[in-house]
């Protein structure tokens, strides 16, 4: 039987995790890195932890939201990364200084 707890906890999972898919599709919607590299990179060695903790407690809900907004932010270190080696982002970024 599942409890109100468990089910709120689930609940707040799913808003995170949709908060986070919805900025990654911004990103790729507008070739435009929403994210500041080093930020996430500090994310993801930040997560890989708490997923460490998690299953240490044994909490699937942080194990699930966890392991998920990771791979939503490694999509994006990825996708970050392929704009600065198409140029995208040093291209916008001169034109900003310029203007």
């Amino acid at each position: 039987m599942l409890d109100i707890f468990l089910i709120s906890g689930l609940v707040g999972a799913i808003f995170i995790i949709f908060a986070w898919a919805f900025e990654a599709f911004e990103s790729v919607e507008r070739h435009k890195s929403l994210i500041d590299l080093k930020f996430a990179l500090l994310y993801l060695v930040a997560m890989s932890l708490l997923i460490v903790h998690s299953v240490s407690i044994n909490d699937a809900v942080f194990v699930f939201l966890n392991a998920t907004v990771m791979v939503i932010i490694a999509f994006e270190v990825l996708y970050t990364i392929h704009l600065h080696r198409k140029g995208v982002l040093r291209k916008r970024r001169l034109k900003s200084i310029k203007a």
